[in-house]
């Protein structure tokens, strides 16, 4: 195991420990957004990276600073949708 995935893993975790209290913050920062995949694709973008770093941020498994607005539009969507299980 690399020095790196020590910390991976403890980011994770994290992750696990924490899941509805990100998602929860997510759609509460998400609100007022535009539905429209193209619109305020910059600020969705920086949610998602601020929410999900280990896969959107750079060098995650979908690194957004490769997609397109209406890709990350769609991307948004989805995660905010299934939030709202946790905006209680």
């Amino acid at each position: 195991m690399g020095p790196g995935a020590k910390s991976k893993m403890a980011k994770s975790l994290e992750w696990q420990l924490n899941r509805a209290e990100y998602y929860k913050r997510f759609y509460e920062e998400g609100a007022g957004l535009s539905s429209s995949f193209e619109r305020d694709a910059e600020t969705k973008k920086k949610l998602l990276i601020k929410y999900f770093p280990l896969r959107f941020g750079p060098g995650g498994k979908q690194d957004l600073r490769k997609y397109e607005a209406i890709s990350i539009g769609a991307i948004f969507n989805h995660l905010y949708n299934a939030a709202k299980k946790y905006k209680q």
